[in-house]
């Protein structure tokens, strides 16, 4: 009964210490975090109910395996070792061990004076911090000029220690894994994962607080927008990865060379956004704006390659332009979209003048996006091509026309542009190879196109999005038509690009049949090794080379360094834009086989194509017979 009534005692201690641990569980979890944080807490009780304890550490499993000292109460820092402490200098196993002297862990000699009982031998009490029979941790008290160590209640009561405190340990670790999760979706939430810029969110926030303390200061807040103009070029010849890795290094330039800039942001695409608040000149901001766009200009190192780009930059001033950040973004915008039309590579500040030209140029593309949605007033226009030797018409060239309800024919070189920009491209193209071909087909049903070809312009979004192919076998399909009948033409930029994938589906067609033609040559940069190279069979001559020369003979000598080249590649060539007899007799000399130009016929509708073509043809008979070459048309 005696033996029965000590282990009711034992169990009652055990049990009232396990409650006084889950109190004073609850109070380190209720501490703060810093140096009074829960572990700070935790020894502090401990010392305070473990018999012999005096001092004490706590030490934290790494992920290598080592221990780190995380947290000390009653120890001075001098007697500590250092904050690692090695595995093998614990005790193995999940049971509580007393150390003595010189084993005691992470202590570098005896407690030297101002330690409780400084001067004698200390003991350690080495408690495993477990999960299951897993350590991941240790609960070291410290014991000082106590001959015996800790006697057996404190070795008794640390079994029930190790596992609660292990408990603590891990709901800590968890709530700091919460908190870091919590951490990376807020930096996630504000910022660009591919640049670690700040995005939008994070930017307009930032403007705001900036329009704030300049409207109290009375000072102005710039906000330039900078977008750059090489991009989807990179993208197209080289990757994506080359794509992403050139915004990285833009945006690492960025903050390194402009300091003084409040805000650097990264708002998508290859668009970047900066803030700078506390302006009193505008000439500060125009400072800005030049080392933002010589900052784009600079080449870029992109590990296999160097590429050159360049970038448009649209400014709006807080409060001139507007007062609140909304309205501040959107004038930087239309600034930005206004350096871009003016030619690329500018500085734009928003003006009123900036507003009406953008916002009347964003009617304009709704405005055509209504028109290829509700196919009306797009149509598509047939410019026939002559042979130089003979006179006969050996094709024509498929262009697309817009006749606005109210404006009336608004201009190829206006609203082409615009079908990049809104990304109608495809659906313009498509609209005009469709009724191309259709067109095509009657009259080759008529008997009116022997050797005839049908030009159709291939725009560099076509290529880049492998989607002409597919374009042009569904249109031959629908409209009994054979690739040998059509002529593709791409600009000089498309066929000297460096990226060979892109005029895969070129090769695609002309294997097929059709042929391909360089458009506007002499234009561009052009290599003569690339050209050897090229799945091409014509060079068209740019309509400016044609009417130069009858000027300087610069005009005629670029003209005649094109026939060459022609010549020496076995290529045909064809000249736009003729436009006198003149003209067509030089480029006759020069060995010239097509031309094309209002000497000949304007553009034509589908309908008015063979009437065209059989007045033409009683001209020509006429010439020949009367042996004098005379024009056919106006």
């Amino acid at each position: 009964m005696a033996e029965w009534a000590d282990d009711d005692r034992e169990g009652a201690r055990g049990a009232a210490f396990r409650r006084a641990v889950l109190a004073l569980l609850q109070a380190a979890l209720a501490a703060p975090d810093g140096a009074g944080g829960p572990y700070r807490r935790l020894l502090e009780e401990a010392v305070r109910r473990v018999p012999g304890a005096q001092a004490g550490s706590m030490l934290e499993r790494g992920d290598d395996g080592g221990y780190r000292l995380v947290a000390t109460w009653g120890v001075d820092p001098r007697v500590l070792r250092h904050d690692a402490v090695d595995a093998d200098a614990l005790p193995a196993g999940t049971a509580a061990a007393v150390l003595h002297g010189g084993d005691v862990p992470g202590l570098a000699r005896p407690a030297p004076p101002g330690t409780p009982a400084g001067g004698g031998s200390p003991s350690c009490l080495a408690i495993p911090v477990t999960v299951g029979d897993d350590p991941i941790g240790h609960l070291l008290l410290y014991a000082f000029d106590v001959a015996d160590g800790f006697p057996q209640e404190a070795i008794d009561l640390a079994a029930v220690l190790g596992p609660l405190t292990g408990a603590l340990m891990q709901r800590l670790r968890l709530e700091e894994e919460l908190r870091s999760e919590r951490d990376r979706l807020q930096h996630l939430a504000h910022h660009d994962p591919l640049t670690g810029l700040p995005n939008r969110v994070l930017l307009m926030d930032r403007l705001r607080q900036a329009l704030v303390r300049d409207a109290r200061d009375g000072r102005l807040t710039g906000l330039l927008l900078l977008d750059l103009d090489g991009f989807q070029r990179v993208n197209d010849r080289h990757g994506h990865e080359a794509g992403d890795m050139l915004l990285a290094r833009l945006s690492d330039r960025l903050r390194e060379r402009m300091p003084d800039v409040d805000t650097v942001a990264h708002l998508g695409g290859d668009e970047f956004a900066l803030v700078t608040s506390g302006v009193e000149r505008l000439d500060d901001v125009r400072v800005l704006a030049q080392q933002a766009l010589a900052a784009s200009r600079a080449v870029f190192d992109l590990g296999a390659v160097d590429v050159h780009v360049g970038g448009s930059i649209g400014v709006a001033i807080a409060p001139h332009d507007a007062e609140h950040a909304e309205g501040l973004l959107q004038n930087a915008t239309l600034a930005m979209q206004r350096a871009k039309l003016r030619g690329r590579g500018e500085v734009t500040f928003y003006t009123a003048s900036v507003d009406a030209t953008m916002r009347e140029r964003g009617r304009l593309t709704d405005d055509l996006r209504d028109a290829l949605l509700s196919d009306q007033h797009v149509w598509v226009a047939f410019q026939p091509k002559v042979d130089l030797m003979t006179g006969a018409c050996v094709g024509a060239e498929a262009l697309a026309r817009w006749d606005h309800p109210d404006r009336g024919p608004v201009s190829p070189g206006l609203f082409a542009p615009l079908t990049e920009e809104a990304g109608m491209v495809h659906a313009l193209s498509a609209r005009v190879y469709d009724e191309a071909c259709a067109a095509f087909a009657a009259w080759k049903a008529r008997g009116l196109t022997a050797g005839w070809r049908l030009a159709l312009n291939v725009q560099p979004q076509q290529l880049s999005q492998g989607d002409v192919v597919a374009l042009v076998h569904a249109v031959l399909r629908r409209h009994g038509l054979d690739a040998s009948d059509l002529e593709l033409e791409v600009t000089e930029s498309i066929a000297f690009g460096d990226a060979e994938d892109a005029l895969e589906p070129l090769r695609v067609l002309r294997d097929e049949g059709a042929r391909v033609a360089i458009d506007d040559f002499g234009k561009g940069f052009s290599s003569l090794q690339r050209l050897a190279t090229l799945p091409i069979d014509t060079l068209k001559i740019d309509r400016s080379f044609v009417r130069a020369m009858g000027g300087s003979g610069r005009g005629a000598a670029v003209v005649d360094t094109i026939a060459a080249l022609a010549r020496a590649f076995g290529l045909g060539l064809v000249a736009e834009g003729v436009e006198t007899p003149a003209q067509a007799d030089a480029l006759r000399q020069r060995g010239c086989g097509v031309a094309q130009g209002f000497l000949y016929s304007r553009p034509l509708r589908a309908g008015d194509l063979p009437a065209w073509l059989e007045g033409h043809e009683a001209l020509r008979s006429t010439a020949n017979a009367g042996g004098v070459a005379r024009r056919s048309g106006a």
